[in-house]
């Protein structure tokens, strides 16, 4: 299913999705926002393949987007390209939510491979 396996199939797509957010420094969105949008973007891409791989569903990676947007929306009262500055703590405060994301959805993606199973109030190892 996954002919290069599961590293390639998180790591590559994910670092596209960030790289196609450096476009926005283009049509005049701010050269820092963006660079951090890049970073956030590839960890959030890597969380959201780690997550669907994981779970088989969309649901969690749709869950995740809304709360990285709304996140967004309350820090900087936009969304989209940002053509002004934004602080550095707000911008900051963004890649650690990434990466809390990424750390749950790798360690969800390893309990599997592990074949380690949670249901409701019980925990059952294959």
């Amino acid at each position: 299913m996954l002919p290069f396996g599961k590293a390639v199939a998180i790591i590559i797509p994910s670092l596209l999705f960030g790289a196609s957010h450096l476009g926005n420094i283009f049509v005049g969105g701010d050269v820092t926002f963006a660079l951090f949008q890049f970073a956030w973007a590839f960890i959030g891409g890597m969380a959201i393949t780690a997550m669907r791989l994981q779970s088989k569903s969309l649901l969690p990676a749709i869950g995740f987007h809304f709360i990285l947007d709304a996140v967004e929306y309350a820090a900087t009262g936009e969304y989209g390209v940002h053509s002004i500055h934004y602080s550095l703590g707000w911008l900051s405060i963004f890649i650690l939510l990434n990466l809390a994301f990424i750390v749950y959805a790798l360690f969800g993606l390893k309990l599997k491979n592990e074949g380690v199973s949670v249901d409701k109030n019980t925990i059952n190892a294959k």
